[in-house]
């Protein structure tokens, strides 16, 4: 992936989700950069560029070929791949987290390994 790359997105469903993760995700971001030398210069690629990019990364994900499992627990499990971008989505009567990558060209860390799902299980509430 280049420097100047779109690495992903993910989506929590909630604020208190969030705030759990908020430390982990920003540093699994930023070690990634580290690691691959990928930091992002404001002087180097322009604001339409940055939208550009984001605009296509998004149509891959528009266009990614879609599995569906039942979850281990609650609701169900999709898988979503293309020839860019790699992603899944835990979803129980709403979407419970997504989580986008582009996909590693070379070695990289992609789909964020360091997260389990004990990161997001505590939060799902169940309605009986």
């Amino acid at each position: 992936m280049d420097r100047d790359e779109i690495a992903g997105f993910e989506v929590v469903s909630s604020e208190k989700a969030y705030k759990r993760l908020h430390e982990k995700l920003i540093k699994s971001y930023a070690l990634e950069a580290l690691l691959n030398e990928k930091f992002y210069d404001p002087n180097e690629i322009s604001d339409k560029e940055v939208r550009s990019k984001a605009v296509d990364f998004f149509k891959h994900v528009l266009e990614c070929r879609e599995k569906k499992y039942k979850s281990v627990g609650y609701g169900y499990d999709y898988r979503f791949e293309d020839d860019e971008v790699a992603g899944s989505a835990l979803v129980h009567e709403s979407v419970v987290h997504m989580a986008f990558f582009r996909k590693e060209k070379e070695f990289g860390m992609s789909f964020k390994d360091e997260m389990d799902e004990d990161d997001i299980g505590d939060d799902i509430i169940v309605a009986s």
